[in-house]
């Protein structure tokens, strides 16, 4: 899914409020990753090549940001400050499991 079909998402009127506010937070995220991102499975792989872990979790996350320096790291950090967020809201699913919902939405 391209990120253009996330913004499609947003944009067609037939989310729950739930889902838009995930959507906006996956979107807010994907914007602060210091690296460009064109699709959803880019971002996935990105993170999960940085955590090197292919199930993206809260831990999983948490654990990586206290090797991150802000002097450096900061766009990182506030990208997995944002997917923290989003699993959180998401019943602490992993993010992997939300993106596939996504993903079907649009399939």
């Amino acid at each position: 899914m391209s990120i253009e079909e996330l913004h499609s998402l947003l944009d067609n009127g037939t989310l729950q409020s739930s889902d838009i506010n995930k959507i906006k937070l996956l979107l807010e995220a994907i914007n602060d990753w210091p690296h460009p991102v064109k699709t959803l499975v880019d971002f996935i792989v990105q993170i999960q090549q940085d955590l090197k872990k292919d199930d993206i979790t809260q831990f999983v996350i948490e654990q990586r940001v206290k090797n991150l320096n802000p002097a450096y790291d900061a766009w990182k950090m506030e990208s997995y400050a944002t997917l923290i967020e989003l699993i959180q809201l998401s019943n602490y699913k992993s993010l992997n499991e939300l993106t596939a919902n996504f993903d079907n939405r649009v399939s």
